[in-house]
């Protein structure tokens, strides 16, 4: 294929347009220098510190000098399209800035690839760009000489190296989602297996770290190229559905937002509307996380309303509700309640003007602009508290906590894979406290997420009001009180549900120094009453048997009248799945009406 030539000053050109849209200093602070500098007294003073802070507030100079030297260095290099080398760091810098990134991370998307590709050594790129960048450039730079390792195992080592170096300056990730943004789009020109490769690493780690950086945008574009090299056959047919469905529901929406419309101009509100489409990918997980039906997920289009201020979004949802109907328990309010303070809007699902479910966010304009870039929108925002922002990025921050020295990478990405990177939910404390779990969390990773010794003395808890063990899985929105002991009870058994990162280290460390005996599940009591006849009781205990339950005591009692008699047995079993496992078995032995377990400390 004949490649196009290069207009490499229309390209700077462009990139700098972009930069300038959004650094008004530029300008401004040449402006500022001259008309103080009319004072003769402080003529030099101004100039002076014109010329200290020079490199870093013009930082077009900084960036123009990267776009020449990453030129420079890439210059023999072509990419698999035949394309210069150098097209790649210059979409990842275009990129940053339309992330509407800083200088000094604009010119470490030049350099991200010179020191390991080219034969650069880190500190010309010190000397020629400052300490910065350099440390940038150098955190992106992939292992070397990595000696006998497949292609798995350097993946994850770079991506654990990666993650690392993020929790020092969080420019590190954007910087690299702005270059996997570019790797992505040009994915067809490599050999099949590596598309499908490349592809799949993206779904499973680049996609859930944008999410968790507030990246929707990022996010949505890395699912909905992906996700049709990896599942090509599922996303044509996803796709082809999606679209007629949207078809239809747009046309209801637009009858929606005419109707709106006339009532917040009664109301004076100013209320703006867009549709936002669900990737292919994301309809996908639906239907395969909840065994949906496409026809069962109803909100491939959602309809966005962003209004001027926070008090406006509760005024626009009471008139909502007013006219069309709620449809009840699929309302969140993520504004009040937020899990991630980077994503604040209000979930509400209504019946629409055609009588089908229609799903609306609300949120203001800058909640908006939170909403699709995240935390690259939060870095810019010089009124940003540093200590919602470090909050905002907590993941990373926790990784530091956890003693990965004796942790393969294989292992290392496992636990991101199972704890920081899964989607998460949010339980209450008794005191009203907000703890973040990940999803399929038991009580025991909520106990040891308050406190190491909570969780060492863990015996029970109180979820909803409701007495449960240890090993129930909490749902968002629980409120959650563990119940302790006075003696430490830790068990080898708790770590088959214990999922959290924290919860799994402490209840080994504990086993490690106390060397303990392997704990047995507490005796659960089983109660059941069930139509009598010859054969139950054995039919109960070769039931106990398929399940290797121990049974400890019984207690059978004749039937009344009504010929339903009432047995109970006391028994033990190791694993808290196999006692669900056991009691569905029950519940299915003929005779049975009704049976009720409970635990025995």
């Amino acid at each position: 294929m004949a490649v196009k030539k290069l207009n490499y000053n229309e390209m700077l050109e462009k990139l700098l347009g972009n930069y300038y849209e959004y650094n008004k200093q530029e300008a401004g602070l040449i402006g500022k220098a001259l008309s103080i500098s009319r004072k003769r007294t402080i003529i030099k003073k101004t100039f002076k510190l014109l010329n200290k802070e020079y490199n870093e507030e013009f930082g077009a100079e900084l960036i123009t000098k990267a776009f020449w030297y990453a030129k420079k260095k890439h210059a023999k290099q072509k990419r698999f399209s035949g394309e210069p080398y150098f097209v790649h760091p210059y979409y990842t810098a275009l990129y940053l800035t339309e992330l509407k990134m800083d200088a000094p991370s604009i010119a470490a998307g030049f350099l991200h690839d010179v020191v390991e590709d080219t034969e650069t050594e880190l500190s010309e790129i010190k000397d020629n760009f400052g300490k910065e960048v350099a440390e940038l450039v150098n955190s992106l730079t992939k292992l070397k000489h990595i000696v006998a390792m497949s292609r798995k195992k350097e993946h994850n080592i770079s991506f654990q190296n990666l993650l690392f170096s993020t929790t020092k300056d969080v420019r590190v990730i954007i910087i690299k989602l702005a270059d996997k943004h570019h790797n992505v789009r040009t994915l067809n020109f490599l050999p099949e297996e590596k598309q499908v490769r490349i592809a799949t690493n993206v779904l499973e780690f680049y996609v859930p770290l944008a999410k968790k950086l507030g990246m929707h945008e990022l996010r949505d574009s890395f699912e909905q190229a992906c996700f049709k090299i990896v599942k090509p056959k599922i996303y044509s047919k996803i796709k082809k559905k999606a679209k007629d469905r949207a078809k239809k529901k747009e046309i209801e929406m637009n009858l929606m937002i005419k109707k709106l419309e006339s009532e917040l101009k009664k109301a004076d509100l100013n209320v703006s509307f867009s549709k936002y489409k669900r990737t292919i990918y994301t309809i996908f997980k639906k239907m395969t996380q909840n065994l949906k039906s496409f026809n069962e997920v109803q909100d491939c289009v959602v309809l966005i309303a962003l209004a001027e201020n926070r008090e406006q979004c509760y005024e626009f949802l009471g008139i909502l509700h007013s006219i069309f109907s709620p449809i009840p328990l699929k309302f969140r309010d993520h504004i009040a309640i937020s899990q991630f303070a980077l994503y604040k809007s209000i979930h509400t699902t209504v019946i629409g003007p055609m009588h089908s479910p229609i799903k609306v966010y609300i949120r203001t304009r800058e909640m908006d602009a939170l909403v699709r870039n995240g935390v690259a929108e939060f870095l810019r925002e010089s009124k940003i508290d540093t200590s919602d922002f470090h909050k905002n990025i907590s993941f990373l921050n926790n990784l530091l906590s956890i003693n990965f020295d004796d942790l393969s990478a294989e292992h290392f990405v496992d636990v991101l894979k199972t704890d920081y990177l899964q989607e998460r939910i949010l339980v209450f404390t008794p005191k009203g406290n907000l703890i973040e779990l990940p999803r399929g969390a038991s009580v025991i990773d909520f106990a040891y997420t308050l406190d190491k010794d909570i969780g060492n003395r863990a015996r029970k808890a109180r979820v909803n009001g409701k007495i449960v063990p240890i090993w129930e899985k909490l749902k968002n929105g629980d409120l959650v009180e563990v119940l302790t002991t006075k003696k430490i009870r830790v068990s080898k058994v708790w770590k088959t549900f214990a999922i959290s990162v924290k919860a799994r280290n402490e209840i080994q460390k504990h086993l490690k120094i106390k060397k303990e005996k392997k704990h047995k599940m507490p005796l659960v009591s089983l109660e059941f009453r069930a139509i009598d006849r010859p054969g139950l009781v054995n039919d109960f205990t070769r039931t106990f048997l398929l399940f290797d339950a121990n049974i400890f005591s019984a207690d059978i009692r004749t039937a009344d009248e009504s010929r339903i008699g009432r047995d109970s047995f006391t028994i033990e079993v190791s694993d808290p799945k196999k006692l669900e496992k056991l009691l569905k078995k029950l519940r299915k032995i003929k005779g049975v009406v009704e049976i009720k377990s409970s635990y025995i400390e």
